[in-house]
């Protein structure tokens, strides 16, 4: 992945931090929310990943080295493996 890219998201993560920071209750709810989803928005099916790969939540749902951490943490850093046209794709 592209540095320049890398670098955004972590600019954005750290902008989004230090809001949440400011909103103590907003967090707490937020935190109470499960950590993945699935939607379907206008014919579109969409995940949400809730947290990061490095929390303690994501951790404890999905231990380091097993399958399912190595599938989700991939996804989580590098994106899914198909194309916009994929993704657009009505389910």
């Amino acid at each position: 992945m592209d540095t320049a890219i890398v670098d955004w998201s972590n600019q954005i993560h750290r902008q989004l931090k230090e809001t949440a920071s400011r909103h103590e209750t907003l967090r707490q709810r937020i935190a109470q929310l499960p950590m993945f989803a699935r939607y379907q928005v206008a014919g579109c099916r969409v995940d949400g990943v809730h947290g990061d790969a490095d929390s303690l939540e994501f951790l404890a749902q999905w231990p380091a080295g097993t399958a399912a951490w190595l599938f989700y943490f991939q996804r989580i850093v590098a994106g899914p493996a198909f194309t916009p046209p994929q993704a657009l794709a009505t389910v």
